[in-house]
This record gives structure tokens, C-alpha cells and sequence, in this order.
């Protein structure tokens, strides 16, 4: 089946078409644009612009919301409340190579992005029309979009296809690459977007990366390869940097003008939904009817008397009698008004970060100071925390962050892959747990169009 061509597609580069290749890849980059895309800077930053509509898009993408619903079910966070097929499978862990929301949200969206994305790249360096500094600045956001795309493929899948051309008849063949190469190609691509951002942010708002944006991934990737120096230096960059600073007022933190928010996603004006966190958690008005998705109760014993967060981000409705605990950290689920973004990094994570590289560089009080200085934002009354012994302070650490970073962005299941905790709490917290869930299957539309494609383990 042929894709419709829209007048305007040589501005966005946002044809999603159905002609299906190994990673459902729209047709050549010569068919679905003009030269006319990186004739002027005007141009060319609409079509990186368009890298951002496609992220934000209001269906819900691994970029806007989902990850965050259905990483959380397959984590300890939340449990699903309704009854379709395919979300059930993600908090029972039993994901089918056939699911389609496997499919769509964490596989075929982030390469349609990465698809562009090296639409974008390949236009850019062969444009001699856009000027010096607008297309540093444009290929240093292309190459951060493709970089963060294949933090979430890497993290979800383990070994993927890496593409980095538009070249749609050889991605149709593509094997998978190794985790290593997608990892170093991910830190190549940040060091280069490091390298041609600017520190301050191109437009009003947060809403496109800067120079501290790809340093936050930077440092996410450093502690996943347990480079802990380089974790503690990028980390310490933006803490240091001035920029940010924690919200003392947890209401405030997932505001659009958040002082700790490093980048926003904005759903278009046109659109009711502020975000689809807040759209998807926060429960319809009828008092007959529960939350979607609500709180796991060992989520919620993990707080501590006195945190702040759990009476500030944790919405309660009451049917029938049953008090159910909710995701509240977004306050709003229709409105035109626009006073929340999806805020995809903040600066809590990156003291988290740094607290737990200073762990392994035999940094104790350091790693204590950042600790306490989130310990003491969610509770102003409460002791610090102390300990002398590195695995207790790392324990605190894994738990803080638990609690900072609870529904949001699957950090609570990436981070439990990461320091290999995995098995031994979902064997806990899930009946139907088995090792080989901790990847998730290669759809099997994908391994069906390409022979090259090979199956996770167990499916």
C-alpha cells in the first residue's frame, strides 16, 4: 500500500505509511520530501520540529505516557483495574510476540522517530542552504532524539537493529545489533548532540533538548555501563551548573515552569489533554467507577512517615466503600488550558544518580549529601539519613529513587534490570514471574517480514 502525499510533508517528514519493513519504516527518504526541506533554516527546523509532534503524539507513544503506564504494570508500581486483554498482559508479565500494544508503542514508534531522525541527519549534512548555527543546532537535537529512541529499544528489547540511514531496503534486512554496539552508539550520538547544543534552550520553554538534556541521558547511560566516574562528572555538570534547582513546593514540580524539569513534551494546543499521565491515571468523575490503574500496596508502605510526596502525588478515590490510591503527580485530566507538560528528565534524578556513582568511588559523604538533599525536600522535618556502610546507603539510594520516580518513565523497571533485582522482587510481587520477562518479546509481525530478526529467549 502506497502513503498518501500531503502538500506539507516536506516540512515535517511525518508520513507514518503502511508499508511494513522490518521496523515498519516509511518509504525513501526521495520519495516522502522535497529539497525544498533544508533549502532555508526556516524549513529544516520545521522539519526537526516535527520529530517532537511525532514524540508527543496524543494516541500515546513509549515518549508520551506509555511508558510510564506499562512499565509501571510490569513493575511493582501499579496494577491494572480494567479488563483488555492487552494491558493485562504487561502486569501479569506474560507480553505475546502478538501484542499489538508491544507493537505500536515500543517498537514501531521509535524507529518511525528514528527514522526521521536520520531523515533530518542526512538532510541537514548535505544542505549547504541552512546556516552554520541553526544546523549545529538542529543535527545536535537529531542525533539526541535518535539517541534517546534507542536508550528505550535497548532498555525494553535488549539487542535491536541499529539504523542510521534512511535507507529503508537495507533496514528491511537488518539483524539485530548487540546491546554493547547500541550502547556505543547511543554515547557517540550524545557526545556529538553535547557537542553542537547550545546551554541554553533554543526557544522559549523546555521544550527542544539543550546541552543539559543530552548530558541528563549521558549520565542515565553512564550508570547503566557502570561508568561511575562518568556518571558523577555529567551529573555533577548540571547540578552545578545553576540552571535548576529542586522545587521546594512538590505541587509544583510538574508544572510547565518546573524549576527542576530539564525537557518537556507539549501535546498540541488544539488538543484537551495536557498529558497523558494525567489523562490516563487520574479516574473519571463517576463515583461508580475505580482508577485504571492504581498503586500496588507495596508501593505505597515504601513511603516513610512525614514524605510529603505521598500527600502531594498520590490521588485517593473512594467506590463502594474502597479507598483506591492513584498517580497524582499530574493534577490535570481534560483541559484546554494548558499548565502541565510531560516532563521527561528533572533534576531529582540526577542527585540520585551522582549519590549512587559516589557509592561506588568510595564517596560516602557525598553520596549521603545528595541522598538527604531529596530526603529533605519530600520531608523537611525528618532526619537525615546516615550510614557507614556502602550497601546500606546504596539501598536507601534504590529506594528514594523508587519513591521520586514512582509511574514515571519505567524507571522502577529499568532500574531493577540494571542492578539485576529483577528476578528476586517479581518473583515476589508476581505470581506468574519467569526470567525470561525480563526482555520483552520481538513482535512477531517484525521477525515474520525480515528472517534476519531473531526471537528473545522463551518466546
Amino acid at each position: 500500500m502506497k502513503p498518501a502525499l500531503y502538500p506539507t510533508i516536506f516540512l515535517f517528514i511525518f508520513v507514518i505509511t503502511s508499508c511494513k519493513k522490518a521496523v515498519d519504516v516509511d518509504l525513501p527518504i526521495n520519495k516522502i520530501t522535497s529539497p525544498a526541506v533544508f533549502a532555508d533554516d526556516k524549513t529544516a527546523t520545521a522539519a526537526v520540529l516535527g520529530l517532537y509532534s511525532k514524540m508527543a503524539a496524543t494516541a500515546g507513544t513509549f515518549s508520551n505516557g506509555t511508558t510510564s503506564i506499562y512499565m509501571g504494570l510490569s513493575s511493582d508500581e501499579l496494577k491494572y483495574m480494567g479488563t483488555a486483554s492487552e494491558i493485562l498482559a504487561f502486569n501479569t508479565n506474560i507480553i505475546s510476540a502478538d501484542n499489538g500494544l508491544l507493537y505500536s508503542n515500543f517498537w514501531a514508534d521509535p524507529y518511525k522517530i528514528i527514522y526521521q531522525a536520520n531523515a533530518c541527519i542526512e538532510g541537514l549534512n548535505s544542505s549547504s542552504a541552512v546556516t552554520n548555527e541553526v544546523k549545529k543546532q538542529l543535527l545536535g537535537e537529531a542525533c539526541f532524539v535518535r539517541a534517546f529512541c534507542y536508550w528505550y529499544l535497548l532498555n525494553v528489547f535488549g539487542d535491536v537493529p541499529l539504523l542510521l540511514s534512511s535507507d529503508y531496503e537495507t533496514n528491511a534486512r537488518s539483524a539485530r545489533n548487540t546491546s554493547t554496539q547500541v550502547t556505543s552508539q547511543i554515547i557517540q550520538d550524545l557526545e556529538a548532540a553535547r557537542s553542537m547544543l547550545s546551554k541554553s534552550y533554543p526557544t522559549s520553554g523546555k521544550l527542544r533538548p539543550n546541552y543539559y538534556v543530552a548530558t541528563a541521558l549521558l549520565s542515565r547511560v553512564n550508570l547503566k555501563v557502570e561508568n561511575w566516574k562518568g556518571v558523577d562528572e555529567t551529573a555533577g555538570e548540571i547540578i552545578g551548573s545553576g540552571v535548576y534547582s529542586l522545587e521546594t513546593d512538590l505541587s509544583k514540580c510538574f508544572l510547565i515552569g518546573s524549576k527542576e524539569a530539564l525537557w518537556q513534551l507539549a501535546i498540541p494546543d488544539a488538543q484537551i489533554i495536557n498529558t497523558i499521565e494525567g489523562n490516563r491515571f487520574i479516574p473519571v468523575s463517576s463515583v461508580t467507577v475505580v482508577p485504571n490503574y492504581v498503586l500496588t500496596p507495596s508501593l505505597l508502605s515504601a513511603f516513610e512517615s512525614g514524605d510529603l510526596r505521598r500527600t502531594n502525588w498520590v490521588g485517593t478515590k473512594t467506590v463502594s466503600g474502597v479507598s483506591y490510591q492513584y498517580p497524582y503527580k499530574y493534577k490535570v485530566r481534560s483541559n484546554a488550558v494548558k499548565s502541565e507538560h510531560c516532563i521527561v528528565f528533572r533534576l531529582p534524578e540526577l542527585y540520585l544518580n551522582r549519590a549512587e556513582a559516589r557509592c561506588h568511588l568510595n564517596n560516602l559523604p557525598g553520596a549521603l549529601s545528595d541522598l538527604n538533599e531529596i530526603k529533605k525536600r519530600a520531608n523537611p522535618s525528618g532526619q537525615p539519613f546516615s550510614s557507614t556502610t556502602q550497601s546500606v546507603v546504596e539501598a536507601a539510594i534504590s529506594k528514594e529513587k523508587r519513591i521520586e520516580f514512582f509511574a514515571e518513565w519505567g524507571m522502577r523497571w529499568f532500574d531493577l534490570g540494571r542492578t539485576g533485582q529483577t528476578d528476586n522482587v517479581l518473583s515476589l510481587a508476581k505470581t506468574a514471574w519467569t526470567g525470561k520477562a525480563k526482555l520483552f518479546p520481538i513482535p512477531a509481525t517484525e521477525i515474520q517480514l525480515n528472517p534476519n530478526l531473531t526471537q528473545n529467549p522463551g518466546f
